[in-house]
């Protein structure tokens, strides 16, 4: 059984060689990859001198970088983590394990049960906590760490997600997924470091904050439309019903005319919902016959 190592990679030549080698000594079997998400230091040099294969990616960003990766690398078992050498190698054991041993699909490393001072902003731990909290009430997906670069998963999960957002919101793609999908998630707490000297992180947080939560409810729109075209239906037609009477005792037809058109809105949404509802429901019928299919030619 071959395990793969992954590392997306933007200008780390401060701790690459150092990431590699200390994974290099706790998974001696395992293949390692680097990949260089068009560093413009020596990243991906150091890499091949510590002993990686390396996969480019031009086009900037994270998401990019690993849906590179998991098109390019071919293995039974994968454990990811960050270039920036704040995860220890050993935790990957404890991920690993837990996907090995057929717990779960994908083992998320929780950063937040054990972190050095300094390793996160305040803002940063919020914006984990809302998000979340988004995502548990939103898709039903409960994880402790839902932003962690590091996991382990399996064949199955690199095969049947189908990756596209292209930035940091690539893990929380990849949650909402894996829980859509029916992989089996589980979280396991490992222990986070600060950055070495002279390695800045590539995070922003307003804009990559955005596109995360952005994220959350595009998935919303796509895997639960009736859900999101519910609940803009009952709004728009409790503004409806707040503005439409107002405008008659009023004499107000501007008031009257906006009460209508929240109301249309709010009943075109409804109907997108469940156009799209159906539409999900005949494309999951054909991904499982297509499924049963490729097994059987396997078979």
């Amino acid at each position: 059984m071959k395990t793969a190592i992954l590392i997306p990679c933007y200008n780390e030549e401060k701790t690459v060689g150092k990431v590699i080698g200390d994974f290099r000594a706790k998974f001696p079997e395992a293949e390692i990859w680097v990949g260089d998400n068009a560093s413009t230091d020596a990243t991906a040099d150091l890499a091949l001198r510590a002993g990686a294969r390396i996969v480019y990616e031009r086009r900037p960003g994270k998401g990019h970088m690993i849906q590179r990766l998991l098109r390019e690398v071919e293995a039974d078992w994968y454990l990811m983590a960050d270039g920036d050498d704040t995860y220890r190698a050993e935790d990957g054991r404890k991920l690993l394990a837990s996907v090995i041993s057929g717990e779960c699909d994908i083992c998320i490393g929780n950063r937040l049960a054990d972190y050095a001072p300094g390793s996160f902003g305040n803002f940063h731990l919020f914006g984990n906590k809302l998000i979340r909290f988004l995502t548990r009430r939103l898709h039903r997906v409960e994880i402790p760490d839902m932003l962690s670069g590091f996991r382990a998963f399996n064949r199955k999960t690199a095969r049947e997600l189908n990756l596209i957002m292209g930035g940091f919101e690539i893990e929380t793609e990849i949650n909402i997924k894996c829980v859509r999908e029916g992989l089996r998630l589980r979280s396991v707490d490992v222990a986070y470091g600060r950055r070495p000297a002279g390695s800045s992180s590539k995070l922003k947080t307003v804009q990559d904050g955005y596109r995360i939560l952005l994220t959350i409810f595009t998935l919303l729109r796509e895997h639960q439309p009736m859900t999101l075209g519910g609940t803009v239906f009952l709004l728009f037609h409790a503004a409806a019903a707040a503005l439409i009477p107002a405008g008659i005792l009023s004499g107000r037809g501007w008031l009257f005319g906006l009460g209508l058109l929240f109301s249309l809105s709010g009943t075109i949404a409804l109907a997108c919902g469940i156009v799209i509802h159906s539409l999900n429901i005949a494309h999951r019928e054909t991904e499982e016959r297509l499924r049963r299919i490729a097994k059987g030619k396997k078979s």
